[in-house]
């Protein structure tokens, strides 16, 4: 079972110890999905807003290499705090080639956004020659595509 304690991901065993048996990646808590046909290799995760900006980022992990790949940063509007905030949620395609989020950073109220990470599940972004990420999470660290290669839907486009 994966659980966010501590300050980083961690997995703990169904043995009744309550011990955690391996500390995958030290990062900020989010919401945190494994990719499917991926043998638990590859998970997506996100981050509350942060900093004086509000800045979400929305990013990859890969565990055998515990290499993380930003696939974009979001600027949460101030309008959007409290009770009105709007976490990113990422979700994944059935395939584990897309991920959806929720985001309020284009000006135009919460809408959903498709970002397509086959290039980086299919190996091409593992090892390869990028900038480094200004992220929190530990390991090594890619950037993805930036947010205005996003795809966006909206309500009234169909999914």
């Amino acid at each position: 079972m994966l659980i966010w304690a501590n300050g980083g991901f961690r997995l703990f065993a169904d043995d009744g110890t309550g011990e955690a048996k391996e500390t995958l990646w030290n990062a900020p808590n989010g919401h945190f999905s494994f990719l499917p046909g991926t043998q638990r290799q590859w998970l997506v995760s996100d981050t509350y807003p942060q900093g004086p900006q509000r800045q979400q980022i929305v990013y990859l992990f890969h565990r055998p290499t515990k290499q993380t790949f930003v696939l974009g940063r979001f600027v949460l509007p101030k309008a959007y705090s409290g009770m009105r905030r709007c976490d990113t949620h990422p979700r994944v395609s059935r395939d584990g080639k897309s991920i959806f989020i929720d985001s309020a950073h284009g000006g135009n109220g919460r809408q959903q956004y498709l970002i397509d990470i086959t290039r980086i599940v299919d190996g091409a972004g593992i090892g390869a020659s990028a900038a480094p990420a200004q992220t929190g999470a530990a390991g090594h660290r890619r950037e993805g595509p930036s947010d205005d290669r996003l795809q966006r839907h909206s309500s009234e486009e169909p999914r």
